[in-house]
């Protein structure tokens, strides 16, 4: 493999990089990510971040990208939050099962965020850290009365430092 100097000219206008198992894992940055993405930006290429973590607004993944050493700002990441809120008119009543990354993306599109099931025109979810039963009933009566629904993403579990915690799937598949 040719070293740093023999490397060859990198030919790429931009790239888009995965956040979880790429920059990091858990709250520990994974080695040499932070050094590789800064060498594409010094060789002028641009830089992108997606996740498929709703849980964290685009400010808070970028605070906790630089926390772990990474040069990165809010406009440059996109969330599987954001890409669902572009699925939704703005204006559209949505029933939210989910955590603040998922709420502000929603709102930040223009849509009302509803506690009502009989209200809601859609329902949003994602992983929900304080889900309850009574958010499961009324996510349920939700789902029975409202045309559409988006959820993402849909893993049932990811492995992780503790083990196999469950994921945003487990919500839908409740």
């Amino acid at each position: 493999m040719p070293s740093d100097a023999e490397a060859p000219p990198i030919a790429y206008a931009g790239v888009v990089i995965d956040l979880d198992g790429v920059c990091y894992r858990g709250n520990d940055a994974i080695p040499g990510s932070a050094d590789a993405i800064a060498r594409l930006r010094s060789a002028g290429v641009g830089v992108a971040f997606a996740t498929n973590n709703a849980t964290r607004t685009q400010k808070q993944s970028a605070d906790k990208l630089r926390s772990l050493g990474f040069d990165a700002e809010p406009d440059e990441i996109i969330t599987s939050a954001i890409a669902a809120a572009d699925l939704v008119e703005p204006g559209t009543r949505c029933l939210v099962i989910g955590m603040q990354g998922l709420r502000d993306a929603l709102t930040d599109r223009g849509c009302e965020l509803v506690e009502d099931a009989g209200s809601a025109q859609v329902v949003v979810t994602g992983l929900d850290h304080e889900l309850t039963y009574d958010k499961l009933v009324v996510g349920t009566r939700a789902l029975l009365a409202a045309p559409r629904v988006f959820s993402r993403p849909t893993l049932r579990r990811l492995s992780g430092a503790a083990g196999l915690p469950p994921r945003a799937g487990i919500i839908v598949h409740a």
